[in-house]
């Protein structure tokens, strides 16, 4: 798959140290830049890679049993779609999955960020979710 979209993660590495597996908190940024996602997501590069499921269904269903688990979701997040693309066709079928492998995301646009305390006080909230899923799911997927 091109890497197209630009992004930012953390990684538990309990969980996973690669984008290609498990789960993560990352920024994911639109391709024009107006704009970027703090997002719970799937690495899905494995699971593509396969080719043995269909990775598109097999991702939605794990995201929803991923947000069933979580139970409560922090203020102004939610499980909507995740447009990353200005019309580029090869980060159109990139955004796909991002939008497939999404648990949970907040969007910010660049014409209208908040004041930094509240990245920080969101950050931490998906942390928080983030630790809550590793409870509940496990370590290693």
């Amino acid at each position: 798959l091109p890497i197209s979209i630009p992004w930012v993660a953390i990684f538990d590495p309990r969980i996973t140290t690669s984008a290609q597996e498990g789960y993560f908190p990352v920024y994911l940024f639109k391709d024009d830049m107006s704009g970027f996602y703090l997002s719970l997501i799937q690495g899905f590069t494995k699971i593509v890679e396969l080719d043995k499921v269909d990775a598109m269904e097999f991702l939605k269903r794990r995201a929803a049993d991923f947000r069933a688990r979580i139970q409560i979701v922090p203020k102004d997040f939610g499980e909507g779609k995740i447009t990353l693309t200005s019309g580029n066709s090869a980060v159109t079928h990139l955004s796909a999955y991002y939008t497939a492998s999404n648990i949970i995301s907040k969007y910010y646009s660049k014409s209208n960020l908040p004041p930094e305390n509240n990245f920080n006080n969101d950050l931490l909230e998906l942390l928080k979710v983030y630790e809550l899923l590793q409870k509940k799911v496990g370590l290693k997927i």
